[in-house]
Formats: C-alpha cells, sequence, structure tokens
C-alpha cells in the first residue's frame, strides 16, 4: 500500500489552475517564475484559456468548433454561442475548436486552440493515416483500409511533419475535415 496518494486534477480544476484561477474562482498571484512557467503550458500550439462572464448562458459545458469562415459549429440543441465565440476571437483566429465549462459562481472557464481545417472527399468520420519506414497504413473509422486511395493533399501534410508521421483527422462537416498531422 503507497503511502500517499496522488489525486488526480479534475478537469476544471486544471482549466482554473492553468487560466491563474483559484478553486473558488479568486485570481491567483504568480510570481515571474511562475508566470514564464504558465506561458510554457500553454505551449506553441496557440491554446487559451480565460474566464467568461456569461450567467445568462443556459447548459453546463459547450464544445464548439469555427471553421476559416468563421461560421460556428455546435450541436444542433446548443443556444446561441456567439458570446462565447466573440470572446475567443479576441486572441484567436478562426479556425479553432474550443470547450467552456459553466463554473458554480455563473462564470465560464474556456479553453481553445487553433486548427487546421481541409476539404477532403472521404467517407467515414474518422481516419488516421500513418507513415513509417516508408508504408502507409490507413484506418477508417477504426477499420484497415487501402492506403493507395489516400489523397496527395494528405500525404504532403504529413510529408511536412516528418518522413515518419501521422496525420489524424475527424469529419467536422461535409467534405471539412479537422487535421492533424505529427511525426512518429
Amino acid at each position: 500500500m503507497p503511502l500517499f496518494h496522488r489525486r488526480e486534477e479534475t478537469l476544471n480544476e486544471k482549466l482554473l489552475r492553468e487560466a491563474g484561477y483559484s478553486q473558488d474562482g479568486d485570481r491567483v498571484e504568480e510570481s515571474p517564475a511562475d508566470a514564464a512557467q504558465a506561458a510554457d503550458e500553454c505551449g506553441p500550439d496557440g491554446e487559451i484559456v480565460f474566464r467568461l462572464d456569461a450567467p445568462d448562458l443556459p447548459g453546463s459545458s459547450y464544445d464548439i468548433v469555427t471553421l476559416p469562415d468563421a461560421s460556428v459549429l455546435v450541436d444542433e440543441d446548443a443556444p446561441d454561442v456567439s458570446d462565447l465565440a466573440e470572446a475567443v476571437e479576441q486572441d484567436l483566429d478562426p479556425p479553432y475548436r474550443a470547450t467552456a465549462v459553466r463554473q458554480d459562481d455563473g462564470y465560464w472557464l474556456v479553453a481553445a486552440r487553433p486548427i487546421d481545417v481541409e476539404t477532403l472527399p472521404l467517407d467515414g468520420e474518422d481516419f488516421e493515416l500513418s507513415v513509417l519506414d516508408g508504408e502507409a497504413r490507413l484506418t477508417i473509422d477504426g477499420r484497415e483500409a487501402d492506403a493507395a486511395g489516400v489523397p496527395s493533399r494528405l500525404m504532403r501534410l504529413g510529408d511536412q511533419a516528418g518522413t515518419d508521421f501521422v496525420v489524424r483527422a475527424t469529419r467536422l462537416d461535409g467534405d471539412l475535415w479537422e487535421v492533424r498531422p505529427s511525426p512518429l
């Protein structure tokens, strides 16, 4: 039996910490070293985290995606989330993916990051293309598929990540896909 038990941090706790707030919503004073570490934690991917005062927005959480033309994709049952999108766009241009979680005090904690959107004529909802040692492998919705039919645009995106890479993609709407190339 371990002497110490490490409690896992919830998503709300992590978002509050990264935004510089305590669990009760008070702003935490940071030393310059803490501020530099927090900036490093945001990473080079451009992720932003902030609190939004929107007590009239119903619900408890929302995931939104904004496309390059600034149109917003959200659940069809969702209310108007334009205030949320406008707040994100103070610091981040479309396209991006954002998650907003209501806090107990009526504020919303929002995390958003830029995304790459491509128009691709593919079937399925999710796919993964990997190239390792020159050998391509493709899965669509978790099933093996013929990699010979992969659009050349996807191969070029992967090549930009390195000689061995993976490109993951999720359908957003119609032929629009969020793509995430990474080196292996």
